[in-house]
């Protein structure tokens, strides 16, 4: 970390600690900021047992930077405070190279001998690249760690809500899950974006061939998916091998541009029948289309594309950066004012907020930070009409429906229905490839549910023309049906089950493929003889 990044704690030593130690501290010792852990291979009372990793000190060199670095800081400052009003102990930030594929935040495990009950720690894939590509560990390990910020902070959906997709960058799912994933993502923007990440990281940012190459990409997948016949579509099949790469760069590339804001063109014959499944891929894959219309408040809140968004807006803003409260705010966390970085500052103030009032959505966090730093309503009122159109967050109530007539994939990456799932929405936030999914909607009325919105009940979508006591009792139907949908919540994702759709199509175009040549190398020796 640069001298400018570096924080002087007011605390019993009065020095900063340091990044890593290799061993446990001594009693009174400031522990380490950061300590990176590996696997032993064992559980106790279930719990995994993990181990310092031999290689900690020059691992966390390298991540104890940039943004990564900074929000380590803050949540040893928000772990000052709760040490000072309840006496828990201050654990530094801790982070697995782990076997497991994909990234975690996880909580609990044994160091050793000894029980972190609860504690956070990062799960990465220790065979990552730490930087110098969009998803490493630099950017993906400060994602996590503002999950686990939010969890040790009380932060957590207030009750269970009707989303079941599997959240993606493009996927409306609800506010809270787009809040916890929108403000974790912008975290990886962050990451590229600081001017102390790594080098081969800040190249990122001047990574147009990337942007460019992924929109070629997503841009054939369109066309496969709008084909009125496409037998072997390359970019369908192929889908779990280039979306999850191209998904990273869209949620720096095209998070910056809030694209996922707008909607995605449909044309009408997809809104009919077996099209609304490739319809629905559509609109939950690609971001917005430059001159798609904004999507409605609700759902703008309830897709973490445009939450990330928000909160880069946030993050980068000059002046709610350079406020600070007076000196007795810093003063519970063990700071003085003047001992945090801009974007330290930043960050504190919007988790104390998050804390204090347990915000679980966006709106929520708005209105407390407006609450408990008045004085920066004007430039965090700016950053809102920028991103989200509106002066003022006031979202309508959530009304869940459960379509048992409209299945999905139960991720965008199960695009063949290999776990299947009733479809589910929140009336306020729905698109109209939601709205013609259900039986008796068809493209002109959902258009007109749409403009009506917001809705304070179900049976207010009565004043809208065409929508009748029929439809009515078929939504009041759908509310009732979430219930049951909510018992089978717990079912687990099996890999498996959704790649295997894809290799029997797969094997489905090679039989074909061979079985043409074979009939025209037929043809051939006919006409030509052999």
């Amino acid at each position: 970390m640069g001298a400018d990044l570096a924080i002087a704690f007011v605390l019993a030593g009065g020095a900063p600690a340091p990044a890593w130690s290799a061993a446990p501290d001594g009693a009174g010792a400031e522990p380490p900021l950061l300590v990176v852990l590996a696997e032993s291979g064992a559980d106790r009372e279930g719990l995994p047992v993990l181990a310092l990793h031999p290689d900690g000190a020059r691992i966390a060199a390298g991540l104890d930077r940039g943004v990564a670095g900074d929000l380590v800081r803050v949540y040893r400052l928000l772990q000052t405070r709760r040490q000072r009003a309840s006496g828990e102990a201050i654990e530094p930030a801790y982070v697995l190279l782990s076997s497991r594929q994909g990234g975690f935040a996880r909580y609990g495990f044994w160091l050793g001998e000894t029980r972190k009950e609860g504690v956070p720690f990062v799960d990465v894939h220790r065979e990552w690249r730490r930087t110098g590509e969009f998803g490493a560990i630099d950017q993906i390990f400060p994602h996590e760690l503002a999950h686990a910020l939010l969890h040790w902070l009380g932060v957590e959906a207030p009750e269970p809500s009707g989303a079941n997709q599997v959240h993606a960058v493009a996927v409306r799912t609800d506010r809270f899950v787009a809040f916890d994933e929108g403000l974790a993502e912008h975290f990886q923007i962050m990451a590229v974006d600081h001017p102390e990440a790594a080098p081969e990281t800040r190249t990122l940012a001047d990574a147009s061939e990337s942007d460019r190459a992924a929109r070629l990409r997503l841009e054939e997948f369109r066309s496969e998916l709008l084909a009125r016949w496409a037998p072997a579509s390359r970019m369908r099949i192929a889908f779990p091998l280039w979306y999850s790469n191209d998904e990273r760069v869209l949620r720096y590339f095209a998070v910056k541009r809030n694209e996922f804001a707008r909607e995605v063109r449909i044309p009408d014959r997809l809104l009919n029948g077996r099209g609304r499944a490739r319809a629905y891929l559509l609109e939950n894959t690609l971001p917005g289309d430059e001159d798609g219309e904004i999507k409605p408040l609700a759902q703008l809140l309830a897709t973490e594309g445009v939450v990330s968004a928000f909160f880069q807006r946030w993050a980068n803003d000059a002046e709610l950066r350079g406020r600070r409260p007076d000196a007795s705010f810093y003063a519970q966390y063990g700071a003085a004012p003047d001992a945090l970085s801009p974007l330290q500052n930043l960050y504190l103030k919007l988790f104390h907020a998050a804390g204090e009032r347990r915000a679980s959505d966006v709106p929520r966090l708005v209105a407390a930070y407006r609450e408990l730093f008045s004085d920066e309503e004007e430039a965090l009122d700016a950053a809102v009409a920028e991103i989200f159109g509106v002066a003022r967050l006031e979202p309508p109530p959530e009304i869940w429906l459960a379509n048992p007539e409209f299945t999905t994939g139960t991720t965008v990456f199960d695009q063949f229905g290999g776990l299947p799932r009733a479809h589910t929405f929140d009336l306020n936030a729905a698109s109209i490839v939601d709205l013609v999914s259900v039986p008796g909607i068809d493209p002109g009325l959902a258009r007109a549910l749409r403009q009506g919105a917001p809705y304070d009940s179900i049976e207010a979508i009565s004043r809208v023309p065409g929508a009748g006591p029929e439809l009515v009792s078929r939504l009041r139907a759908m509310s009732a049906g979430m219930a049951e949908l909510a018992e089978a919540d717990g079912e687990s994702l099996a890999l498996k089950d959704i790649l295997l759709p894809y290799l029997w199509r797969l094997v489905a175009v090679l039989v074909a493929a061979a079985a043409a040549g074979a009939l025209l190398g037929r043809l051939a020796r006919r006409r030509w003889g052999s």
